[in-house]
């Protein structure tokens, strides 16, 4: 019998929830050897379609369900472990306080004669299961004290160890930096040289072309395309992800630049880590300043500092003209700042609330109170306006926050500090983990606020997101401001992207000081 082309087949699956078709006879092919992408808007129905070959969940309707040739029947992560799927997921399963090799075979112990774990033998596979992915680690070492790379590394080996036919990878890139991006693209290929099959969910559209050869887009529960990677440019599968083409990822648009609307200066955090330094800088309303950094610059640090999360131990604040003190979130809001969190999950959202208790937070004791009763046709009156204006795809405002998309929730984020008429928003990584259509509302909505005056702080681990939507775009690296550039220094070339990002990536040494390069002492 001929051995089966494809690893994985799937015909006209069907997955319902409350008011939602998530897969709507979507069929779907895996062929043997290859990295396949999936790709889609938030909501699309890759999660879904994820977990039913995971075993979190059940399809209510499949044609055809072939996994290797052979009908498939997963309905527990048990069933797909039999079956040889193992999926690496967005929030690592290690144990932090377990060294590397009892964490690559937890649960599935070596052990002796009489039944005792054998030690010298997890380590001698952990080992050999390191090199074979081409990484020198210590398998002794602590995992919570390694890098999140080298964390993704150990998902990936642990994954590996069960012999998988099918690995799933859902957005493994998230939280790394670009050379740990770069480290894991290397791993991967040497994986597809070594002809294991993986499925690689991601929503950035460069990673699709660096590590597929075949991709399946779903738009609305629907597989709209299956092709050929080297068959298809960018622009195709943006058209293919969102329904029509994008011309505009960033539809920057210039506003009138006002007066200054909030001034900081010589601001320092010694609570935090890295601790800020000295850090100066002016915001004016309808401008968009960007602030840019690597994953550990201190640009986190500075968001919960002007938010008074962390209050500063050093410097001052003025909003419009005014000294003022914000040692608590709630200063803040009375300020007329508004902040979108860069972890929507745990500090932007109350997931078990509706949409609509979740716009109108911020503002219910200033809009929507009074006589100690809830204005609550105003409230939903309110919410139904912002549904529309967000584009939110929401059957209703009473829709709970937990059951919408990654990109609607980050709208609904937003959407309740526009509410507020907030004049300073200050937005950290406001389109991590969205698909293209969000990210390109998103933006359009930064851009409407500008364009009516108020001031937009944007800070971005993406250096494209900077220096297109950035009117200036400020470095940042170990807790302080390290140069600051002009939309037209940008345009004009003076300063390019690379240049940017040298910056942003100097070595810091063990003094905090910038750690001159061999190569400049030897021109010296």
């Amino acid at each position: 019998m001929p051995e089966h082309e494809n690893l994985v087949e799937i015909e006209k699956m069907t997955k319902r929830y409350p008011g939602v078709i998530a897969l709507d006879n979507v069929d779907f092919t895996i062929r043997k050897g290859e990295a396949h992408v999936l790709v889609g808007e938030n909501g699309a129905g890759k999660s879904t379609l994820v977990k039913i070959l995971c075993g979190a969940t059940v399809a209510d309707e499949c044609q055809s369900f072939v996994i290797d040739g052979r009908p498939a029947a997963i309905r527990t992560p048990k069933d797909a472990i039999g079956y040889g799927i193992a999926a690496i997921q967005q929030q690592f399963s290690l144990v932090g306080e377990m060294n590397v090799a009892d964490n690559l075979f937890l649960g599935r112990e070596f052990r002796d004669s009489v039944g005792k774990v054998d030690e010298k033998r997890t380590h001698e596979e952990a080992r050999r299961a390191l090199a074979d992915m081409g990484v020198d680690i210590d398998p002794y070492a602590k995992v919570g004290r390694l890098s999140a790379s080298n964390q993704q590394v150990i998902e990936i080996c642990k994954a590996l160890s069960q012999d998988p036919k099918l690995l799933i990878m859902d957005e493994p890139t998230s939280g790394l930096t670009r050379d740990e991006i770069r480290r894991l693209f290397e791993i991967l290929a040497r994986l597809r040289e070594r002809g294991i099959t993986m499925l690689y969910i991601s929503h950035r559209l460069e990673e699709v072309f660096e590590v597929g050869q075949r991709v399946t887009v779903l738009r609305n529960g629907r597989n709209v395309l299956e092709a050929n990677l080297s068959e298809i440019d960018h622009a195709g599968l943006t058209k293919a992800i969102v329904g029509q083409d994008l011309e505009r990822r960033y539809p920057k648009e210039d506003a009138e630049i006002g007066a200054v609307a909030l001034s900081v200066r010589g601001l320092s955090n010694d609570k935090t880590k890295p601790v800020l330094r000295d850090v100066s800088f002016d915001v004016r309303s309808g401008e968009i300043l960007a602030i840019y950094g690597i994953l550990g610059c201190g640009k986190d640090q500075l968001a919960e500092t002007l938010f008074g999360r962390t209050p500063a131990s050093a410097g001052s604040m003025t909003v419009g003209g005014k000294e003022v003190e914000v040692t608590s979130p709630e200063d803040a809001i009375g300020c007329g700042m508004g902040y979108l969190t860069e972890d929507r999950h745990r500090d932007g959202l109350v997931e078990l609330a509706s949409l609509m208790e979740n716009l109108s937070l911020p503002s219910l004791s200033r809009k929507f109170s009074g006589f100690a009763q809830l204005k609550l046709e105003a409230e939903r009156a309110a919410a139904e306006e912002f549904r529309q204006r967000l584009d939110l795809h929401a059957p209703n405002v009473d829709v709970l926050a937990r059951n919408l998309s990654g990109g609607n929730q980050q709208k609904v984020v937003f959407g309740k500090w526009l509410l507020t008429d907030a004049s300073i928003l200050i937005l950290n990584e406001p389109t991590k983990g969205i698909d293209i259509g969000s990210k390109a509302h998103i933006f359009q909505l930064m851009v409407e606020q500008a364009q009516k005056g108020a001031a937009v702080v944007l800070l971005t681990n993406e250096l494209e997101e900077a220096v297109e939507m950035g009117d200036r775009v400020l470095v940042m690296l170990n807790g302080r401001v390290m140069k600051e550039v002009s939309r037209a220094e940008i345009l004009s070339g003076d300063t390019t992207a690379d240049e940017i990002l040298r910056i942003a990536t100097q070595r810091i040494g063990e003094d905090g000081q910038i750690a001159v390069s061999q190569t400049k002492q030897q021109n010296t």
